[in-house]
């Protein structure tokens, strides 16, 4: 009888140890990375930027949209969207942010998640067509140890303007507007040895507005002349400003135009003009347009 009795006290212990370990399984793990992260992902054909189509360089490619949602748990620095941070790892394959947003990215203007904090960041990637998200992983790699998370989503849709942060699906594309300029031979000025000439040349691309605007210009190794000009709206004051930045260079060369232009002689043009000089390694252009009381146009041109 003693026997049996120790014997159920053995049973009875085990089960307690079972069910220990079993209530110590139900507890949530603590995260195994130091920051939570996930992405849900939009695939996009083109990018509008600064209202400009744009593509990934490569046919095959396509841009993933991702909306990341972040706790940084134990991170000691700030996550933030530096693209240089940010990868879609599939394997051993890793594809980066897209390129545009490693020349325009602005710490001043990004989120910051500190430890203990919770935070959304937009990011852009390219990626192969054929990548789906059942292979593919976000990996924030700014810090060590690195963090991983899952990509969600995979809506598809003909464009993503990245100024508005807004997707454009095939009834609501914009129509390009034609313009009677886009491959006329027009008569455009530019500066040869301090003096003012006119010459006719092919326009390649035009724009107009009336408030400020930022255009992205690819160009090819052709020499080009930019004219831009303008139409007041008001009768007290009028006028318009230029920028020009070489992408390739950024911070080193920027062209400032402002118009109304005055020449080496001293006589008054209503147009300003620049000429450009790109080459296969130098070849993209920023061109912010500044304008005060007007309503402006620029035009680029190129010899036939």
């Amino acid at each position: 009888m003693r026997k049996r009795w120790i014997y159920a006290v053995q049973i009875a212990l085990s089960l307690v140890v079972v069910m220990g370990l079993a209530i110590g399984c139900a507890v949530p793990a603590a995260s195994k990375y130091p920051a939570d992260i996930s992405g849900h992902v939009t695939i996009a054909d083109k990018l509008i930027l600064h209202g400009r189509e744009s593509a990934p360089s490569e046919n095959d490619y396509v841009s993933w949209i991702v909306d990341v949602s972040i706790k940084n748990e134990s991170y000691e620095d700030a996550i933030t969207s530096l693209p240089g941070h940010w990868r879609i790892v599939v394997g051993n394959e890793m594809y980066e942010v897209a390129a545009f947003l490693k020349v325009i990215w602005d710490e001043a203007s990004e989120p910051e998640i500190t430890s203990g904090q919770t935070g959304r960041l937009t990011t852009v990637f390219s990626v192969p067509r054929s990548l789906t998200l059942s292979d593919a992983q976000l990996r924030y790699q700014g810090q060590e140890p690195y963090s991983y998370g899952k990509l969600t989503g995979g809506d598809k849709v003909v464009a993503y303007d990245w100024n508005s942060k807004t997707v454009i699906t095939e009834e609501e594309k914009p129509e390009e507007r034609p313009t009677e300029h886009i491959g006329k031979m027009e008569e455009y000025l530019f500066e040869k040895q301090g003096k003012i000439e006119r010459i006719k040349l092919r326009t390649i691309a035009y724009w107009e507005g009336d408030s400020r605007d930022t255009k992205i210009f690819v160009a090819n190794d052709s020499p080009l002349v930019l004219n831009a000009g303008f139409t007041p709206t008001s009768e007290i004051s009028a006028g318009l400003s230029v920028f020009i930045d070489n992408l390739s260079w950024r911070g080193e060369v920027t062209r400032h135009i402002t118009v109304p232009w005055w020449s080496y002689s001293g006589t008054k043009f209503d147009i300003g003009c620049h000429t450009l000089t790109p080459s296969s390694f130098a070849n993209e252009y920023e061109i912010s347009v500044n304008p005060t009381n007007c309503e402006w146009w620029i035009k680029i041109g190129v010899e036939p």
